[in-house]
């Protein structure tokens, strides 16, 4: 049987929707959620949140311009707290210089329990 181009331009298109579909919905439960997710959403587990919570209250004592940091989150399966940082990004109009401390503002980490999910030190960093 031959099919005529004017089928064929309306068979492709749908071929190339299943492939799609089929490529980007997870097959599989050990799958990673970044196949499922777009690429413009981030994955943050409920249990990093908390602890991001518990470092973010302490955290706009002194500088309440979160916008202007990245937030690092370190967790060691040995340790019994887990590492928050908050790194202070440069100013549109800042050279790059050495040391926690930019325009807008001071880099600082904060350890977190997590048996109780309290902060139990802090540091600036230098």
């Amino acid at each position: 049987m031959k099919i005529s181009k004017l089928a064929w331009w309306l068979l492709i298109p749908s071929l190339l929707a299943y492939h799609v579909v089929s490529v980007a919905t997870p097959q599989k439960q050990e799958k990673s959620l970044e196949t499922y997710y777009g690429k413009n959403e981030r994955i943050i587990s409920g249990k990093h949140l908390i602890y991001v919570m518990a470092a973010h209250a302490e955290f706009i004592k002194t500088q309440p311009n979160l916008v202007d940091f990245d937030v690092l989150i370190d967790e060691n399966d040995d340790e019994t707290d887990v590492r928050i940082t908050f790194v202070p990004n440069q100013a549109s109009n800042e050279r790059p210089s050495l040391g926690g401390r930019t325009l807008l503002g001071r880099s600082v980490t904060y350890y977190i329990s997590k048996a109780d999910k309290r902060v139990t030190r802090f540091h600036y960093h230098r």
